[in-house]
């Protein structure tokens, strides 16, 4: 299992984005200007043995000409890894990414503002933790 494409596949399905085109995973080309990235970190959590539970670091970056959609299409990006609820008053920290993959998440910083670049693109980011059944 690829957990971030899962999380890509999933966040596709909650917004209007693409996977290849204008959402990517490990890797952002220069074009699109407006797009979203995952990258799984490298740093881990320590879950005790007796949890069967692996536990990933994702970093979400999105990219955008406009800084209020940059911080708005980070936010939708941050409020579906939150829950996967219609309303947000029945968050339960649970994620259905699949009909096979259920993960917790814990969103670890609210999206804040990254940079700006070369071509004036404005960057959001923010973090959170992925717990999936453990893979051997």
């Amino acid at each position: 299992m690829n957990i971030l494409d899962e999380l890509t596949n999933y966040i596709a399905t909650k917004m209007s984005l693409e996977p290849g085109e204008n959402l990517f995973y490990n890797s952002m080309p220069d074009e699109p200007d407006n797009c979203v990235l995952l990258q799984q970190e490298s740093y881990s959590t320590g879950v005790p043995v007796q949890i069967d539970a692996t536990c990933y670091h994702v970093k979400v970056i999105v990219r955008n000409v406009s800084n209020s959609d940059a911080y708005d299409v980070a936010a939708m990006v941050y409020r579906w890894l939150y829950t996967d609820k219609e309303d947000m008053a029945d968050a339960d920290g649970l994620v259905k990414l699949s009909d096979t993959l259920t993960v917790a998440t814990v969103p670890l910083t609210e999206p804040i503002w990254y940079k700006t670049d070369e071509k004036g693109r404005k960057y959001f980011v923010f973090k959170a933790r992925v717990f999936s059944h453990r893979i051997i």
